[in-house]
């Protein structure tokens, strides 16, 4: 297994997988909380990361339109990873500009 290739996930945020046009082989190992191998270093995002993340979810969530069952669906899934976001990072700073 290639180390390069392992993902580490917030405690609280939901993992997720996007599958490539390349198929399931370059698709990168996503580790989870539970799993059994640790890493070799704990990764936190600053809080430039933080702010971030959450004015990305933002903008994503404003452009949605859910007008369709596709549509709709991402836009819930947007609001659900921010409002998990928000609950691993409370004290984030966000700019509304």
């Amino acid at each position: 297994e290639d180390p390069s290739k392992r993902v580490k996930t917030e405690p609280g945020l939901q993992s997720f997988c996007v599958m490539s046009p390349g198929g399931a082989s370059s698709t990168p190992n996503v580790e989870t909380p539970g799993s059994a191998t640790q890493p070799d270093e704990e990764f936190k995002p600053n809080a430039a990361m933080e702010e971030l993340i959450i004015s990305f979810l933002i903008r994503v969530g404003v452009v949605i339109e859910p007008k369709d069952k596709e549509a709709n669906t991402m836009y819930e899934q947007v609001l659900d990873f921010l409002s998990q976001a928000l609950e691993v990072w409370p004290n984030a700073n966000v700019k509304f500009n």
